[in-house]
């Protein structure tokens, strides 16, 4: 039986009353120290749901619905093969969440014709336990449509449409999860193309009950993919009428408030929102980088750093946010601070050529002339001079505009030997016209007219921006070399 908040507050009193005195052995029944340990969950209180699993774990190894938590604790964290073989070990093999584990193991491999299999016999061995219960007691009522829709979501969750749709449309027409049905529904129209059905489904559904939140919130999430982000706003801001502290609703606003450039919104919503989901990264990161463009310097970095704890190696956004924090750095003129913030992305997998190279760009762009060309003389070391990997140098230094600065960088540019179909071609004739250096642009601006004409005419056709492209090379020779041999 669902414990009421005022007894789960208890139970968890007495819990943690009973840890402190560490010495003192103490002892809980299943049921209650399982349902610490979903409050710990349901509160994100991640360090004490695993010290409260491992505990549960010490009091009852043998209980099965704690070594299914394990399982899932060990699925959760990536690891599915040490998840299976702990399964594999239960005893009841045919337990149905033992069985439900398999299928959604089969789900993320997309054996969903597996999974499937396993679901029917699930449902059929549940209809068969119905059945003979109703032989015992005619007047009670029971239903698998929550396990239906549960099964359907799952199937969505791992991207089979299909089969989702199968077990939607065998809850029955007159269950309460009806409306779930339709916003589920809604979502696969969504991810078919079909919005505007989408949204048909999403409005009979606030039509019939004005104030599910769902609702609300999945007809945000429908504007914010049309672009549309007024209306995506309008919707949230329905949804924290209904529930002022939704985290859903909360991120749609602040995903709205990003698409229209409300960065005062953002971060306002931010500050209510981390409280409630504090280990979400995601806003944390856009919101250290609205205060970094505001020359905020110390809260943006506060906002990354929270940012980095809790984004995973393995996510691409941890490149970004590392090199955000290196940004933060260097606008402060701590540039080699910024350097030892970068080669962290060694362990993330980035190459070190790449890693040089980002920061040299960073170098440049906050002034640092000297460490940049340190950095870019390191690259050229482990970088061939004509490898293709060093035309991001060639347009890196015509961005930032920097020529004389950094010219022995150029010269070693000049002799590298490109390809003449390279798009180096282009910024070496560009540098040249900096430079001086009559020769060099001779043979690198006939390469790129012969070869790359469009970013030729990008690059040197702002010097002379009404002037057919194969005649800029002769203007140019005439205006910036009249006196050079």
């Amino acid at each position: 039986m669902k414990r009421s908040p005022e007894e789960m507050q208890t139970l968890v009193r007495e819990y943690q009353k009973n840890l402190s005195e560490a010495s003192i052995p103490f002892w809980m029944d299943v049921p209650d120290i399982l349902d610490i340990l979903d409050h710990f969950e349901q509160t994100q209180q991640t360090i004490e749901a695993e010290l409260c699993l491992r505990i549960a774990l010490r009091m009852h190894p043998n209980d099965a619905d704690i070594l299914m938590r394990k399982v899932y604790r060990l699925k959760n964290d990536g690891r599915w093969h040490d998840a299976e073989t702990l399964a594999k070990q239960l005893p009841d093999q045919d337990h149905i969440d033992v069985q439900f584990f398999f299928a959604e193991k089969a789900l993320s491999e997309v054996r969903f014709f597996d999974a499937d299999a396993i679901y029917e016999n699930i449902l059929s061995r549940e209809q068969q336990a119905i059945e003979e219960e109703l032989l015992e007691n005619p007047e009670q009522t029971a239903s698998l449509d929550d396990l239906r829709m549960e099964i359907a979501e799952l199937f969505l969750d791992y991207g089979s449409e299909v089969f989702a749709k199968k077990y939607l449309l065998l809850i029955d027409k007159n269950s309460p999860l009806q409306r779930r049905v339709s916003l589920l529904q809604g979502e696969i129209l969504m991810r078919y193309g079909a919005p505007e059905q989408a949204e048909e489904e999403v409005e009979r559904v606030i039509d019939e009950d004005p104030y599910n939140i769902d609702a609300w919130i999945f007809r945000a999430e429908l504007a914010n993919e049309r672009k549309d982000f007024d209306k995506c706003s309008e919707a949230a801001e329905y949804a924290l009428a209904i529930e002022p502290n939704h985290q859903k609703a909360l991120r749609m606003k602040a995903i709205s408030a990003l698409g229209k450039e409300d960065w005062d919104t953002v971060i306002d919503t931010y500050d209510l929102y981390h409280t409630l989901e504090p280990n979400d990264y995601t806003m944390s990161l856009s919101v250290g980088e609205i205060y970094l463009n505001r020359q905020n310097i110390a809260k943006g970095r506060e906002a990354l750093q929270h940012a980095i704890q809790n984004c995973n190696n393995e996510n691409p956004d941890k490149q970004r946010i590392t090199h955000d924090l290196a940004v933060s750095f260097a606008m402060e003129g701590d540039i080699r601070q910024a350097y030892v913030c970068m080669a962290t992305l060694s362990s993330l997998g980035v190459p070190h050529d790449e890693m040089i190279f980002q920061t040299a760009r960073i170098a440049f762009n906050y002034g640092f002339i000297p460490f940049g060309i340190e950095m870019m003389r390191h690259r050229f070391s482990l970088v061939p001079g004509s490898d293709e990997r060093n035309v991001q140098v060639a347009q890196l230094l015509y961005e930032c505009k920097l020529y004389k600065e950094v010219q022995d960088l150029w010269e070693y540019l000049f002799k590298a030997g490109f390809s003449s179909e390279s798009e180096a071609q282009v910024y070496l004739a560009y540098a040249a016209v900096q430079l001086r250096n009559k020769e060099v642009f001779s043979t690198t601006s006939a390469a790129a007219l012969q070869h790359q004409p469009s970013l030729m005419q990008q690059v040197l056709g702002q010097l002379y921006k009404d002037v057919p492209l194969h005649e800029i090379p002769t203007r140019i020779l005439t205006d910036y070399f009249s006196n050079t041999p």
